[in-house]
């Protein structure tokens, strides 16, 4: 696969700014070779038309969705933000429930999968809220009292079993597989744009 391809890919998955410092670091290549294939990425977004923009400058690049589509998905993210939540987005808001406050790193190690619009949705929603904190260079996310009034409880520790769930072993394990994560250059704290 192309350097192109690569940033593309790990742009998108993160779906937020990322320090050209860090690409370099993840793809094991020199910071030279990150612009330019983020030049060659760029160029190739503009002349196939496609949904998405790259935003780069000489520190950090990140993927967004271009203006022309910008309603598009605005509407998608409308509906999305009404209705039932999606089983994804129960999954996602019952891991920061019993396990947060939480990084999106961290629930996408317990998740398995790219989970920044499900982050996106929920808070739109105001069922979670980026606190103050930061923690790996990322925001924490926490569950709102709207969230609590929504259930009818009052605190998560009301939750059921949520002692046992909040300090299960193998999310322990799972979540341990990002410590070494803390030493290394932190992803850029923007918060994720939105269409």
């Amino acid at each position: 696969m192309t350097v192109h391809a690569l940033l593309e890919a790990a742009l998108y998955a993160a779906g937020q700014s990322i320090s050209i410092k860090k690409l370099a670091q993840v793809l094991s290549l020199d910071e030279d070779a990150i612009v330019q294939g983020l030049d060659i990425l760029k160029k190739d977004l503009e002349e196939q038309e496609r949904g998405l923009v790259l935003l780069v400058d000489d520190k950090q690049a990140e993927l967004v969705t271009h203006p022309e589509a910008a309603e598009t998905v605005r509407s998608l993210l409308d509906i999305e933000s009404q209705g039932e939540l999606s089983k994804a987005s129960m999954e996602a808001l019952a891991i920061i429930a019993y396990r947060g406050p939480m990084t999106r790193p961290e629930l996408e190690q317990i998740r398995g999968i790219q989970s920044s619009t499900i982050l996106r949705i929920l808070s739109m929603r105001g069922l979670i809220d980026q606190t103050d904190e930061m923690r790996l260079g990322q925001p924490v996310y926490t569950v709102t009292a709207d969230f609590f009034k929504h259930i009818g409880f009052t605190s998560a520790a009301e939750l059921p079993d949520y002692e046992q769930l909040r300090n299960h072993t193998s999310v322990e394990t799972v979540l341990k597989e990002l410590e070494p994560l803390a030493t290394q250059v932190p992803l850029q704290s923007s918060e994720p744009s939105t269409p």
